[in-house]
């Protein structure tokens, strides 16, 4: 019996089905993705085309059937079916992309961030201020990169984070060290005539082996603390993203962790020189005067040992500044 096309109440449940199936993608892609108005058109399009597309296809169908009551019924749910598949496949794609190129720019600008601390360490300049601008440039980038990653790629990553800020809090405590042993006040000859001085400036340097010995400590210990964290949590490498992490981690520390300990036994041994030059003239300072702000001792041997200490610490800056631009250019 011929009739007019209509679509059954079935075909108009299983439409409704996909608009909402449609709608719920088309959220997960704003989501994930940043919001526009040509994705707005975009979708408001898409709810068009599902509509009138397979209903035109159907219309064909039905008058090609001899327009047979519930004719073409059947190549509309089709055609919604496989819409709706190349749709879902459509925007799963176009979300990986836009995450894709977002990480790429994460990342580019991460690169740029550490090109910079590493020229400042190059050009012997403000190296403190751009290692804590490098310092917040990868905790930024790691927040970014995990808010498009999965549930384990998250906890992965946080966990990353989360020993990067000790590792960068106990930075923060030697660069202090470094900086109170940089002061114009230790080994300033003139202060050295007052005993009391030795004891002040002694603390300091001492404080500052301390914290080179534990910084080495913690530089040599960091990829194994990281992975013991891992493991502790559940992360394991099964996954091709820990598996690429962790092959990171491991290849730009392994360059640089020797590298690290070096310059930290070259630290410690600044620090150990420069108590021994204070020692010395604690132990001579009755023997020595001070005349255009340098140390003159009446006894030959003693001013040739005074001669060598010092000579020993600017050995030790000499090596401390080359170490420290060599790890520049691994970084």
């Amino acid at each position: 019996m011929k009739t007019k096309f209509k679509l059954t109440k079935s075909s108009k449940v299983y439409l409704s089905i996909i608009l909402v199936l449609i709608l719920t993608t088309s959220v997960l892609s704003i989501v994930n993705t940043d919001i526009s108005a040509y994705q707005a058109g975009k979708i408001f399009g898409n709810f068009l085309a599902f509509i009138i597309f397979p209903y035109f296809i159907a219309w064909i169908t039905w008058m090609i059937s001899g327009k047979k009551e519930d004719g073409g019924n059947l190549i509309f749910k089709l055609i919604l079916t496989l819409m709706l598949i190349s749709n879902t496949l459509k925007t799963i794609n176009e979300t990986r992309d836009y995450k894709n190129k977002k990480i790429d720019t994460y990342l580019t600008e991460l690169k740029n961030s550490r090109n910079e601390f590493k020229q400042s360490i190059l050009n012997d300049e403000n190296k403190d201020e751009s290692h804590k601008k490098y310092q917040s440039s990868v905790i930024k980038s790691i927040d970014k990169i995990s808010k498009m990653s999965n549930k384990k790629e998250q906890k992965a990553l946080s966990i990353f984070k989360r020993n990067l800020k000790i590792y960068s809090q106990e930075t923060n405590k030697w660069d202090k060290a470094v900086d109170a042993i940089a002061n114009d006040r230790i080994l300033n000859i003139p202060l050295l005539k007052k005993e009391r001085e030795f004891k002040y400036q002694k603390t300091i340097i001492n404080n500052y082996i301390k914290a080179s010995k534990k910084h080495k400590l913690l530089i040599s210990n960091f990829v194994k603390n990281l992975e013991d964290d891992f493991n502790n949590n559940g992360i394991n490498e099964s996954s091709p993203f820990m598996k690429g992490f962790k092959k990171s981690i491991n290849k730009k520390f392994s360059k640089k962790t020797p590298l690290f300990k070096v310059l930290m036994d070259e630290h410690i041994k600044y620090g150990k020189n420069m108590i021994n030059l204070l020692n010395f003239l604690e132990k001579n300072n009755k023997l020595w005067e001070v005349k255009n702000e340098t140390i003159n001792f009446k006894d030959d041997n003693l001013s040739k040992t005074n001669t060598k200490l010092w000579e020993k610490l600017e050995i030790n800056e000499d090596n401390i500044n080359r170490f420290t631009k060599e790890i520049a250019k691994e970084f």
